[in-house]
């Protein structure tokens, strides 16, 4: 039985660090965010989210906002919230 388990967790493991997960957050150009202008769906986000691989994108708060991103391509501000954000509540 804990052989078992060993085993499936070693599987675990193994699908996540070969499919990493990715997280969601603004994506940087230079030093600032993609400014749009029409709130919601936009297909301007949407381009500039596939741009940076990742996957649907929409406009929030007057900047582009993508899902599916990897923490290289988000802008550093947003990784630095999440990392706060995270240190304060876990």
């Amino acid at each position: 039985m804990n052989i078992c388990c060993l085993f499936i967790l070693n599987i675990l493991i193994f699908f996540a660090m070969v499919f990493p997960s990715k997280e969601q957050g603004y994506p940087k150009m230079h030093r600032f965010s993609y400014i749009c202008q029409r709130w919601g769906k936009n297909s301007y986000c949407r381009k500039v989210c596939r741009l940076h691989k990742g996957g649907y994108g929409y406009c929030y708060m007057g900047a582009c906002y993508c899902e599916s991103l990897k923490s290289n391509n988000i802008n550093f501000g947003d990784v630095y919230v999440n990392y706060c954000n995270a240190s304060i509540y876990a």
